[in-house]
């Protein structure tokens, strides 16, 4: 009977927790505009379902944007004619003028998001907390990521990290029964989950390390030599056949001459911005196209990928400065301003304790010592990549890790459940408090105005919430200053607002201004390189301070800031104001 009861409460648990996580994701999927490269995943899933050419975004493996748009499919065409890559910023802009259907798309590929990667993860973060101790930590475990709201926003959004980030916790479990086991079976396994992995994200390749030390720390029979490396064969292999199918999907019409095509404005930087470093790979990208095409498209992504982050080629705003290259402090610092305290604190304070004690939930490390190496491993491969690369894009780029990192709280937390249980409801709280408005909140959100960490990184734009405060404040035309954003991007969500150029001339009225621009403007003008962002700078620089001149209304949908301009306070366009 104990026994019986005992299961009961641990599925009641399980999906209490679980709905609970749902319903922050619900509000997720519909209260967040489309952001990021979103669009573009919408827009090479959906012709590469109709073409059947992968000829776009290879820089993403196309299995997430082969899953997140097959709904798109029974609707009216997003797309009328194939899209060169050349155009694709027009087409991306173009897909916004139909408001209904962009809005009707993003929502469906967020569900299958939610279906396919989201709630497999959860799962994933369960069992991963139940492996390591026992189910109250894969329950806390759950909880603690469910529950951040900084993870909450990044899972249902039209990326791929949470995709990779499955990949990860199935190939860690996959590598832990393979510990047991040391079967042919559970290699098989093992390389379904890291070809998974890798079908995603290219970051999944930063599993090597970790699936190398498995293979190692496999004890072989006396003599038998090859033992390990017939393993790690078949892992390989396995992980190459998902890989391979991963991509028949999308290229169910192939023809060599799209696909060496395709290939070549990888190559000649017509694709991304690649200069001319990638020239030099062609002969060997068109020699592997004649052997096996979708793995040729999986390295030409891959190496795109690589030469972009080599060259760095993506101006990141952090701390007041604007830069090309990567900072060696911009993730430790994102993953201290982001994680909720109460993680934060936690974790911290449960490695020392745990270090201290010599115990991992009340047994000897060594019981688990294989697994919490594989796990060091895994954080640290993915943290020095991540630690030294030029991409500083965003909190998403560390949820694969996140489950592991949270990982030690969730084990101390298992301990002290009366504590666990008003954490847990802490953090419930937080993310209610801040929702819907998660993805640009930091740690110390609670300190209002006077919060120092608000804007010290990029911020997301949210036109979903700026539309709800227009019609909260009865605003009938909103002048939006945002540059890089398009204009009918802007319109789908705000049909009356209207995108400022920076030669637009100013009229009295109402304007939200991208706090990109506070950041991103005095930035660039300071900076002694002349370069073609600060020319831009100095352009926008006399309309923002024009509008400055305006009554301030505070910031809203957490990344404008909003100002009443009248005809008293306005210049010509190109003159400065004096500050």
């Amino acid at each position: 009977m104990i026994n019986l009861q005992s299961s009961r409460l641990h599925t009641i648990v399980i999906v209490v927790v679980m709905l609970l996580a749902l319903g922050f994701q619900l509000v997720a999927i519909h209260e967040q505009s489309l952001s990021g490269d979103g669009a573009y995943h919408l827009i090479a899933g959906y012709q590469g379902w109709r073409v059947g050419q992968n000829r776009l975004n290879l820089e993403h493996p196309p299995l997430v944007k082969t899953i997140m748009t097959f709904p798109l499919l029974f609707d009216e065409p997003l797309l009328t004619e194939p899209v060169p890559v050349k155009n694709i910023l027009a087409a991306i802009d173009n897909i916004h003028a139909n408001a209904l259907l962009i809005r009707r798309a993003t929502i469906r590929a967020r569900y299958m998001a939610l279906i396919f990667f989201v709630i497999p993860f959860l799962a994933g973060c369960y069992y991963l907390g139940r492996y390591i101790a026992h189910w109250p930590t894969g329950i806390i475990l759950l909880c603690l990521v469910a529950f951040s709201f900084s993870v909450i926003p990044t899972l249902t959004i039209l990326q791929t990290d949470t995709a990779v980030s499955l990949g990860y916790l199935l190939t860690l479990l996959a590598l832990f029964r393979l510990l047991k086991t040391k079967s042919y079976d559970s290699a098989v396994v093992v390389g379904i989950a890291f070809g998974f992995a890798v079908s995603v994200k290219f970051s999944g390749l930063l599993l090597l390390p970790t699936i190398l030390i498995a293979v190692i720390l496999i004890k072989p029979p006396a003599r038998s030599y090859w033992f390990s490396v017939r393993r790690l064969s078949l892992i390989i292999l396995s992980a190459w056949i998902v890989l391979e199918l991963s991509y028949w999907a999308i290229n169910w019409n192939y023809t060599q001459e799209v696909g060496r095509m395709t290939i070549r404005t990888y190559t000649h930087g017509q694709a991304m911005v690649v200069r001319d470093q990638m020239q030099g790979f062609e002969p060997l990208l068109l020699a592997v196209e004649s052997k096996d095409p979708f793995l040729a498209q999986w390295i030409t992504g891959m190496l795109g990928v690589y030469t972009q982050n080599s060259i760095g080629v993506y101006p990141v705003y952090a701390f007041g400065e604007v830069s090309y290259w990567g900072r060696y402090g911009y993730f430790p610092a994102l993953f201290l301003i982001r994680v909720p305290l109460v993680i934060l604190l936690t974790g911290l304070f449960a490695v020392f304790y745990f270090l201290k004690r010599g115990k991992f939930t009340g047994q000897p490390p060594r019981q688990k010592s294989a697994e919490i190496l594989l796990l060091l491993v895994t954080v640290g491969a993915y943290l020095w990549v991540a630690v030294t690369s030029n991409y500083n894009l965003g909190f998403r780029h560390l949820i694969p890790i996140i489950p592991i990192v949270y990982l030690p709280a969730a084990c101390w937390l298992a301990q002290h459940r009366a504590v666990a249980r008003v954490f847990i409801g802490l953090l419930m709280i937080e993310a209610l408090l801040l929702s819907p408005l998660w993805m640009n909140a930091t740690n110390t959100w609670w300190l209002g105005e006077a919060n120092p960490t608000r804007f010290v990184f990029s911020l997301e734009d949210n036109f979903i919430q700026l539309a709800k405060y227009g019609e909260q404040h009865n605003i009938k035309k909103l002048n939006v200053i945002d540059p890089g954003t398009g204009e009918k991007q802007i319109q789908a969500y705000i049909p009356d607002a209207r995108l400022l150029k920076w030669e637009t001339p100013l009229e009295a009225g109402w304007y939200a201004v991208s706090v990109r621009v506070e950041q991103f403007v005095p930035a660039l003008l300071y900076t002694p390189e002349d370069s073609a962002l600060k020319q831009v700078a100095q352009q926008w620089h006399p309309v923002w301070q024009t509008v400055k001149t305006g009554q301030d209304f505070g910031y809203a949908a957490g990344s404008f800031h909003i100002y009443y301009l009248d005809e008293g306070q306005l210049i010509k366009p190109g003159k400065a104001q004096s500050p």
